[in-house]
């Protein structure tokens, strides 16, 4: 029986998350397995984007279960490079997700630390790690986010050392400590840096007509 997730149009599927289907118990047991509390392995960002559409789409144990997966990722990001990396990646992505309700409450309900909790308190510990995220926004991932962004390759890329770039961590730093209730947007941040960095942009346009 193929899961009426993987049907839907608004639902594509990638990475290891594919071939998702079977039955309620199979795509359940599916989604824990990629936990990072359980696999330390699962870095791949189409992946983890699934697992954002199947908390935002799927039945009620799908959701849970994803949303599980999710939280204990933001948790393992405030310590963890690799996994910081990666949430800093769909941090997009799970934006949107808390902006749907149903979803934010599963996922929500994962960042509690105790039963009791309320949903102020789980509300600020999504916060606090998504303040984790972005503080962890420094030259060298500015430079590797944008390269990927622009397709640029060895020879055309930017570094973390360009003023440019130095110039952006220096926004996001002053907007995080002066609005640290703002959110600052994936596409905020590229209006910034093709400001900063005109050339670059223009060169990408160029190398990817």
């Amino acid at each position: 029986m193929t899961s009426m997730i993987q049907k839907s149009n608004t639902c594509q599927l990638s990475g290891e998350l594919s071939d998702y289907g079977g039955k309620i118990g199979q795509r359940r047991a599916m989604l824990k397995s990629l936990c990072p509390c359980r696999n330390g392995n699962t870095l791949d960002v189409e992946t983890w984007r699934s697992m954002v559409r199947i908390c935002t789409n799927g039945s009620l144990k799908e959701r849970n279960s994803a949303a599980h997966a999710i939280g204990t990722l933001l948790t393992k990001a405030e310590h963890s490079k690799k996994w910081r990396k990666l949430a800093l990646e769909i941090a997009p992505d799970i934006h949107d997700l808390m902006d749907d309700s149903r979803a934010s409450r599963s996922l929500l309900g994962t960042l509690k630390k105790h039963g009791h909790a309320t949903k102020g308190t789980a509300r600020k510990n999504y916060r606090r790690s998504i303040k984790s995220l972005n503080e962890q926004q420094t030259p060298q991932h500015l430079a590797s986010w944008l390269n990927r962004k622009l397709l640029l390759d060895r020879r055309h890329r930017i570094e973390a050392t360009h003023s440019g770039v130095q110039r952006l961590a220096l926004w996001i730093e002053r907007r995080r400590k002066f609005q640290p209730n703002r959110r600052t947007s994936e596409a905020e941040i590229l209006t910034q840096a093709r400001q900063l960095l005109p050339t670059f942009f223009s060169l990408s346009a160029q190398l990817n007509k």
